[in-house]
């Protein structure tokens, strides 16, 4: 048996780099089991996740603009074979969403959990019975949907489909205990204290939050903000800094622009010449936790 995990960031435009045959995004193959988790496939002519493996968990990616979601056939040959998709965010699906046949001995046991679900007009959410894949039960907390403007993302147009304040259809409304899943597709805690998690690939982050909410077991002052990219960031930390203690800083559509270890209480990071004009998403994380603030670079 063999048992493959990716996780990567992967992007298919217009199916160019799969010419031929089932020009899927991600292909798993009989006798393999797999978890699939922190991708994304975007402009792809085939099926994002074509699956005839023994077995396959895909969570935490996004799919936008694709044949199907995932499509999958009976090859599961082994008791503890199962498909669990859950915390995925699927959109612009044109042919059907989720395309599945799986052996009556696991149906029981596969599971669709808070994922966002969305076909263009005119195409089936699901591409077989969707009983052929699940039972009933096992298909809980999902937003399907064929207006995407009900979802309220970030810019549909420019392809940032994480969660803005108006998703009041995904925000605080999965249930991530099912699954155990901690982040989300950018390391962004799952667990909120009185909450439950989100539907989709993304949590979503409240920007108005004071950094004194945000980090106050964390960090006393980072500044300036705003900032010329020219400059250097500085962070004071309430504690001496542990040896997992990482800034990370995303651009506004997710892109990782750079990653440092903190060293000291207080640091300064250096940012250059390679960040553009905008907003970005510092990330300060320990063992014990952490948090997100937005900064402005002028």
């Amino acid at each position: 048996m063999v048992v493959i995990i990716l996780s990567i960031r992967f992007r298919v435009k217009k199916g160019y780099l799969f010419k031929g045959g089932h020009v899927s995004g991600f292909q798993i193959n009989p006798g393999t089991k797999a978890k699939m988790y922190n991708n994304i496939v975007k402009n792809g002519t085939g099926s994002a996740f074509f699956i005839k493996g023994d077995g396959v968990e895909i969570f935490n990616n996004v799919v936008n603009s694709a044949k199907n979601a995932v499509e999958a056939y009976d090859n599961l040959t082994s008791s503890d074979s199962r498909y669990k998709i859950y915390n995925n965010t699927f959109v612009n699906l044109k042919k059907s969403g989720i395309a599945m046949i799986n052996a009556s001995f696991t149906l029981n046991e596969n599971f669709f959990y808070n994922n966002i679900l969305h076909t263009i007009p005119g195409v089936s959410e699901w591409g077989y019975k969707k009983t052929d894949a699940f039972i009933l039960d096992n298909i809980k907390n999902n937003i399907i949907t064929k207006d995407i403007s009900s979802l309220d993302f970030i810019d549909v147009e420019n392809g940032d489909l994480r969660l803005s304040r108006n998703s009041i259809l995904a925000i605080n409304k999965g249930d991530c205990t099912i699954n155990s899943l901690r982040i989300d597709i950018l390391g962004e805690s799952r667990i909120k204290e009185g909450k439950r998690c989100d539907i989709g690939a993304y949590e979503y982050i409240d920007f108005t939050l004071s950094i004194t909410n945000e980090f106050n077991e964390t960090i006393n002052v980072i500044y300036p903000n705003p900032i010329k990219s020219s400059n250097f960031l500085t962070l004071v930390l309430k504690n001496e800094p542990d040896e997992n203690t990482f800034i990370t800083i995303f651009s506004i559509t997710g892109k990782q622009v750079l990653k440092e270890k903190l060293l000291f209480k207080e640091s300064d990071v250096i940012l250059g010449n390679q960040l553009s004009t905008g907003i970005y998403l510092v990330k300060v994380s320990n063992a014990q936790g952490g948090g997100t603030r937005k900064i402005f670079i002028e």
